[in-house]
């Protein structure tokens, strides 16, 4: 009889109610779980249940979980109380979210997941909540070990590229300035050998070799040395107003004997009381290396145009020459540092490749702009835009 009515009762028992019996057990084996927070609140916020872990999380162990609102927990309860409470669509209400509790302003809590729960006394919302602190210090440490490691690839990067400037600074030392040095040493010693028998054309000549060669080597110093400078972070900007008529003549001075050795006019279209706002020293280096490689680029018996247009509060010099022109490959790559390019001139006249970035980087500390159009066998214009006052 007893064995027949325990087997009724076994038959009466339904899936639901098995499905529930393992819901309860694993609720019951959650609750009291050392890992995960569970607050059990209503809808206004008031605390109905809690497990220690709860606790633990938000009042810590040595304070008493005392209080009844959640509001006392939170550090911002005006905007964390709607997030932790609000599931207007209970079939998707998980979400996970991260707040810091008044206690512990400092540690991170998670909510990892909230529900409605129905009850005898009415609707609840059970909160999962998890100590994510440890979590997340370990993520700003990978953060922070990431950041580290490609501050030191860039430093890395940087110390290839100084080396790499530092060995063709070295080359251009070793090579470029040979060069015209054994011209003039080669000119100086045909001039002492030929001079007393010598014709006055042909020393003439000689004396233009000479002049032209000594130029050269000047530009090359010079730009060799204002590129160290500016590689060193001691370049600094004077700027004034400066007569742009006065200053053209004076670099021009300085290279009419490179123009006469190839037979080119120099065309200066620009206004005698035209003004602009630079500093001296940088400017006589921009017009020195625009002028100097339009004549460097330009065959024999061709023309350099110096032109000027005024924009507002802005003036702009256009160096123009009938030359060989400039790839658009190496257009792409003109001003970078990394890569300088060294060209002959039609007359094999050289060059260090930094007299173009150097003009870029004393533009720049001007205020002005610098740009080029250019294409191969078609000449070159160069388009250099300066304050014509001082900024205000």
């Amino acid at each position: 009889m007893e064995a027949q009515k325990e087997h009724s009762l076994k038959e009466e028992e339904t899936p639901a109610d098995l499905g529930l019996e393992a819901f309860q057990k694993l609720f019951s084996k959650a609750w009291h779980s050392k890992s995960m927070g569970m607050i059990l609140a209503h809808p206004n916020g008031e605390i109905a249940r809690y497990n220690p872990k709860a606790a633990l999380i938000l009042a810590g162990k040595n304070a008493e979980f005392s209080a009844t609102h959640l509001q006392d927990y939170l550090l911002d309860p005006e905007n964390q109380l709607p997030l932790l409470l609000d599931h207007p669509e209970w079939d998707n209400s998980n979400k996970i979210h991260n707040f810091r509790s008044q206690t512990f302003p400092n540690e991170t809590i998670r909510l990892i997941a909230e529900a409605p729960v129905e009850t005898e006394n009415g609707l609840l919302t059970l909160l999962l909540l998890q100590d994510i602190t440890d979590e997340a210090t370990y993520v700003q440490d990978l953060s922070a070990q990431k950041i580290l490691e490609q501050s030191l690839q860039q430093a890395n990067l940087e110390l290839k590229q100084s080396n790499a400037d530092k060995d063709r600074f070295l080359y251009i030392i070793a090579h470029d300035l040979r060069s015209p040095l054994n011209n003039l040493m080669g000119l100086l010693d045909l001039l002492r050998r030929n001079f007393p028998g010598g014709s006055e054309e042909d020393i003439q000549q000689m004396l233009q070799l000479l002049s032209s060669n000594a130029h050269a080597m000047y530009e090359l110093i010079e730009n060799l040395l204002n590129w160290a400078v500016s590689q060193s972070g001691r370049l600094r900007c004077r700027p004034q107003v400066l007569n742009l008529s006065l200053m053209l003549r004076k670099v021009l001075g300085q290279l009419e004997s490179s123009a006469a050795g190839k037979n080119i006019q120099m065309e200066v279209l620009v206004h005698e009381d035209t003004l602009v706002y630079a500093d001296e020293a940088m400017l006589t280096t921009i017009l020195r290396n625009l002028l100097s490689n339009a004549i460097k680029f330009s065959p024999l018996h061709q023309k350099v145009e110096v032109e000027l247009s005024e924009l507002p509060g802005q003036v702009c010099l256009q160096v123009k020459d009938h030359g060989v022109g400039i790839s658009p490959e190496t257009l792409r790559h003109l001003f970078r540092p990394d890569k300088p390019t060294s060209t002959p001139g039609t007359a094999g006249e050289t060059g260090t490749g930094f007299g173009l970035r150097l003009c870029y980087d004393m533009v720049q500390l001007m205020g002005g702009s610098i740009r080029i159009e250019s294409a191969p066998d078609r000449g070159s214009t160069f388009y250099l835009v300066l304050p014509a006052l001082p900024q205000t």
